[in-house]
């Protein structure tokens, strides 16, 4: 609800004119609200997990093409579950949320083995720099955004 309402939809807009990548990184940081994706901590930081929630937020920051038909293809994956899909606060990026089994192997192992999966599939590349366990990420406003039944149900 809060990425498709209209609370982010002022402060959105705005970002996305900016042109000065320091300035955008500071608005980002300072006027989105953020989530920790892949579960609750003590302290934002890897070693203060308390739970782990099961789920990868994906980051891909800047898509050479259409971001529509990026999209589609990662709601429509065979692999992987497209939990929550959002256009990223630059307006060129998505963020893609998929369920992980942390059985098969960690965190950070899956973060990689996506990104490699979407790169040779799909062309996108992923931001390896948002790897981390606590990695933040920003929530926008997305009136297109997809989110499936079972992201609402997310409870820790």
């Amino acid at each position: 609800n809060e990425i498709v309402g209209d609370s982010l939809k002022e402060i959105t807009e705005q970002h996305r004119t900016i042109d000065n990548e320091n300035e955008a990184r500071e608005s980002k940081k300072t006027r989105f609200p953020w989530i920790t994706t892949s579960g609750i901590f003590t302290k934002r930081e890897d070693k203060s997990i308390v739970l782990h929630s099961k789920i990868i937020g994906m980051d891909y920051d800047y898509v050479k093409f259409d971001l529509n038909v990026a999209k589609q293809m990662l709601i429509n994956d065979p692999i992987f579950h497209t939990l929550l899909l959002f256009v990223s606060p630059s307006g060129k990026g998505l963020k893609w949320f998929v369920n992980i089994d942390l059985e098969k192997c960690d965190h950070k192992t899956w973060y990689t083995a996506i990104a490699n999966y979407t790169r040779e599939r799909y062309g996108l590349e992923a931001d390896m720099g948002c790897k981390a366990l606590s990695q933040a990420c920003f929530l926008c406003h997305d009136p297109e955004a997809y989110a499936c039944s079972e992201i609402m149900n997310v409870i820790y």
